[in-house]
């Protein structure tokens, strides 16, 4: 399949699903249950954001700081990901890393 993008999608009319940041109507936000259930129900990709911690490791959320969506307050870029591991989203699962 070639890269997605907008002439791809133009030029062969076709519609592809992705949840975007998971299903935040319905799950918290990035969560790992909201991807899943994304998956687990046919969407063909999720989309998400990535930031990086003080000591570099990508962690998944959308926003710069963490205040909106954990128990926490402050700029990603100001806590290593041990620090991080200390927050948890909305529905109580640890902050999403890429690893």
């Amino acid at each position: 399949m070639p890269p997605l993008g907008g002439i791809f999608l133009l030029e062969n009319m076709e519609t592809i699903i992705f949840a975007h940041r998971g299903i935040p109507v319905k799950f918290a936000e990035n969560s790992l249950e909201g991807f899943r259930y994304a998956v687990e129900h046919g969407t063909e990709g999720v989309e998400f954001d990535v930031h990086l911690t003080k000591d570099k490791v990508p962690i998944v959320m959308h926003d710069e700081k963490i205040d909106r969506t954990t128990d926490g307050s402050g700029y990603i870029k100001d806590y290593t990901l041990s620090e991080i591991r200390r927050f948890h989203l909305d529905n109580g699962e640890p902050v999403p890393m890429l690893s």
